[in-house]
C-alpha cells in the first residue's frame, strides 16, 4: 500500500499501529496469565474437605455436574455383565517411586518414568491405560475411611490406582471422556495382612505438605488376589475440579489389613496438612460425600462368587451377600 503522505509521517504511523498491536497483545496474555492462575488456585489450591474451601464450595463440576464420584454401590441394583478379564502388565515389576504428600492425600508418584510402565487393559475398557499413581482415602473411625460404600457401609481405607489412557498426555486425560480409569481397592480388617508396610516410614517422614520421599514399589502388592470380581461405572475424579472423565473399577475383594498396622497408618496421616496455606492443619479425613447416581448403571462381574469374593467385609455386609445371591439367581 502507497503512503501518499510524508516520509516521516507514514513512518510515524507504521509504528503507531505496531505499538496498539504490542499494546493488544501484552493486554491478552495477561487477561489469560491471570485466567490461567485463577484456574490453577482453583484447582489445586483453595480447596480442602472442611469449611469455607469444603466440598459445597469445590470448584468446576464438583456442585453441577452429573456424574459425579464416589457412589453407594446398591448390590441390588447391580448389572451383571460378561466383561473379558481386567489385564495387569508389568504391575509385578519393582521399581522407585516418590511417595508426595502433596496437601490432600500421599500419593505414590512416577509410575510414568519407568522402563516397563505398569498398564491395565481388557475388562471392557477398551483401550490401554498407564499408571499413573496411587493414593489414598481414609477416616479418623474405622466405620468409615473409603469414598465409595458398599450399601451405605464403608472400609476403613481406600486405595486409588490412577491411570491415563496410552496415547494422552497427563493433561489430555484430565478432560477427554475416558481418558483416565481409576482402580478403586478397599481395606479390611484382619488378624494378619500389612500391605502399607514397605511405606509406613516414608509415610512418616512426609507428615509436612510439600515433602516427598523415594522408595521401592511394586503395584501389585496393593493389589488383592482375586481381580476377576468388580464393578464398573463411569464417573469423575473425586477432587477438584471433579471432571466426568473416569471409568470406574471397584474390587470386590479388598486387601486385608491389621488392626494394628491401620491405626498405626491413620495415625501418621492424620498428621498430614492438607495445603501447604494451611499451616497447622490436621488432615483426618480425606474422603468425598456419595454423589447421586443419577440414572447411571452400574455394572458388576463375578468370577467366582461362591469362593470369597466378599470374605473379608464388615460383618453387617453378610445382607449384602444374601442380596447378591438373590440376585444372582433371579438373574439366571
Amino acid at each position: 500500500m502507497l503512503c501518499l503522505q510524508s516520509t516521516m509521517w507514514c513512518a510515524t504511523n507504521r509504528l503507531l499501529r505496531v505499538l496498539m498491536i504490542f499494546a493488544s497483545l501484552i493486554s491478552i496474555l495477561e487477561a489469560t496469565t491471570l485466567r490461567l492462575s485463577e484456574h490453577t488456585n482453583d484447582e489445586s489450591s483453595h480447596w480442602s474437605y472442611d469449611g469455607e474451601n469444603g466440598p459445597e464450595n469445590w470448584p468446576g463440576l464438583c456442585t453441577h455436574g452429573s456424574a459425579q464420584s464416589p457412589i453407594n454401590i446398591n448390590i441390588a441394583n447391580v448389572v451383571a455383565q460378561k466383561f473379558d478379564e481386567l489385564i495387569f502388565q508389568n504391575y509385578d515389576k519393582t521399581d522407585l517411586v516418590t511417595i508426595v504428600n502433596n496437601g490432600h492425600t500421599e500419593a505414590l508418584q512416577g509410575f510414568l518414568t519407568w522402563s516397563n510402565v505398569p498398564t491395565l487393559s481388557g475388562g471392557g475398557l477398551g483401550a490401554r491405560y498407564k499408571l499413573r499413581e496411587i493414593h489414598f482415602h481414609w477416616a479418623a473411625s474405622d466405620d468409615s475411611g473409603s469414598e465409595h460404600t458398599l450399601d451405605r457401609l464403608h472400609y476403613p481405607l481406600e486405595a486409588h490406582l490412577v491411570h491415563i489412557r496410552e496415547d494422552l498426555s497427563v493433561s489430555e486425560a484430565s478432560v477427554v471422556e475416558g481418558g483416565s480409569a481409576v482402580l478403586a481397592v478397599f481395606f479390611a480388617i484382619s488378624d494378619v495382612g500389612a500391605p502399607l508396610q514397605p511405606y509406613e516410614a516414608a509415610f512418616n517422614t512426609t507428615v509436612i505438605a510439600g515433602t516427598n520421599k523415594t522408595v521401592n514399589c511394586q503395584p501389585s502388592e496393593l493389589l488383592p488376589t482375586n481381580r476377576g470380581s468388580w464393578f464398573r461405572y463411569n464417573g469423575s475424579f473425586t477432587t477438584p475440579t471433579c471432571d466426568e472423565v473416569v471409568t470406574w473399577t471397584v474390587l470386590m475383594e479388598p486387601l486385608e489389613i491389621t488392626e494394628q498396622q491401620l491405626n498405626e497408618l491413620e495415625q501418621q496421616l492424620n498428621e498430614l496438612r492438607h495445603h501447604l496455606s494451611y499451616e497447622g492443619t490436621e488432615l483426618t479425613h480425606n474422603l468425598r460425600g456419595v454423589q447421586e447416581l443419577n440414572n447411571r448403571k452400574v455394572y458388576m462381574r463375578s468370577s467366582n462368587l461362591f469362593a470369597g469374593d466378599f470374605a473379608m467385609r464388615p460383618s453387617t455386609n453378610l445382607f449384602v451377600l444374601f442380596i447378591l445371591i438373590i440376585f444372582m439367581l433371579i438373574s439366571l
